[in-house]
């Protein structure tokens, strides 16, 4: 799982790096010109994926507010700002073209107070420093809503929690439909976290199915044939779709069925991804994320974006920063941002007729969750 987060977002550094470089990869005649177009639809996986995390890591645990917004700020805040900060100096050098050198440097001062507020999907005229940091707006949006969402969550049947993801996803579909067809501005449909709602809350459910059973790992080729299914179908059809509907979550179904066949403790698939490298690769895709940007205009400043030998040595120069990041920025802030102490939380099964039996332990609160051990299905 940790893994397929480093593919997703180099999926979106080439997405919005290699058009300089590589035009005629970007020709939707062609099927690698459309896979590589819809760079875009991983920050919906990272929803769902957020989703299903947040609930597999927190719906066993008795977790206060307060020690999970901070948990979570620490988690993506520090680096936020960082890369922001970072991306600064670029911003100012247009400006300053532009309007000179005093009203580049009140604009570019506004817009870091605008990003670090975190509204930047909410408010179209905030996104423009490191552009692709909106959806951390949109995941804030979601932690503020999960303390409030798992208790609910954990009442639910396997059967309601089925019937509550796919009203989700329906009703998500049919209200990105609505608001596309009447014309609203793009900026909007792309971006307003309330578009994203339902792929964040389909993961959501997802997860919390996954503490009433556990899939038996010989239905993950077949799930991992009907993700694939999916994402054809969308590559394919891709001209002829809307493009809101794609951005905010078509692929939901085929991002769950992936999510799930790589969790179901298949060894094949396991194997594919587990190695050590690709482990660390993903715990750097957030940095990755947010750095890709950043460094790209300073490729960009240098003139030397339309080079194939410093677009290369860029992707090299990322992946290893991004590393680094996570090895000595990210995860040293997060853990001084946080309170070592451990938080008294629950674990819990399921009775007979359905009750839940809850028993008191004391897992670190940051630590990943332990494999669950319910009957398979």
């Amino acid at each position: 799982m940790t893994s397929l987060r480093f593919f997703a977002a180099f999926w979106v550094v080439l997405y919005h790096t290699v058009d300089p470089v590589f035009p005629h990869f970007r020709d939707l005649s062609t099927t690698h010109g459309r896979l590589l177009d819809l760079g875009f639809i991983a920050v919906s996986f990272f929803f769902t994926l957020s989703g299903y995390i947040l609930t597999v890591s927190y719906l066993p645990r008795k977790v206060s507010k307060e020690k999970f917004w901070r948990a979570r700020f620490a988690r993506v805040y520090p680096l936020f700002f960082l890369t922001l900060l970072l991306d600064a100096p670029s911003y100012l050098a247009g400006l300053v073209k532009q309007f000179g050198t005093q009203m580049a440097v009140r604009i570019t001062s506004q817009r870091i107070l605008e990003n670090a507020l975190m509204l930047q999907a909410w408010i179209p005229t905030f996104r423009s420093m490191d552009w692709p940091n909106w959806s951390l707006s949109v995941e804030a949006f979601f932690y503020f809503l999960c303390p409030f969402l798992l208790p609910v969550l954990a009442r639910f049947s396997v059967s309601g929690l089925v019937t509550f993801g796919m009203v989700c996803y329906g009703m998500g579909m049919f209200a990105v439909a609505a608001v596309t067809y009447a014309h609203i501005s793009l900026d909007i449909l792309k971006f307003d976290p309330l578009l994203h709602l339902n792929a964040f809350l389909c993961g959501a459910a997802l997860g919390a199915s996954r503490f009433r059973f556990l899939l038996n790992s010989k239905y993950a080729p077949a799930l991992v044939a009907a993700a694939l299914t999916g994402f054809v179908a969308v590559i394919h059809y891709y001209p002829s779709i809307p493009l809101p509907l794609i951005h905010d979550g078509l692929l939901v179904p085929a991002f769950s069925c992936a999510i799930i066949a790589f969790d179901c403790g298949h060894r094949r698939l396991n194997s594919l991804l587990s190695s050590g490298a690709f482990v660390l690769l993903g715990e750097a895709s957030y940095a990755l994320y947010l750095l890709h940007i950043p460094l790209w205009h300073v490729v960009f400043h240098l003139r030397l974006s339309h080079s194939p030998v410093a677009f290369f040595c860029y992707l090299i120069v990322v992946v290893t920063l991004s590393i680094f990041c996570f090895r000595f920025v990210e995860t040293p802030l997060r853990k001084m941002l946080t309170d070592s102490r451990r938080e008294r939380t629950v674990s819990f099964s399921f009775g007979r007729h359905g009750e839940t039996n809850w028993a008191l332990t004391q897992p670190d609160l940051d630590a990943a969750p332990a494999p669950i051990k319910y009957p398979l299905i």
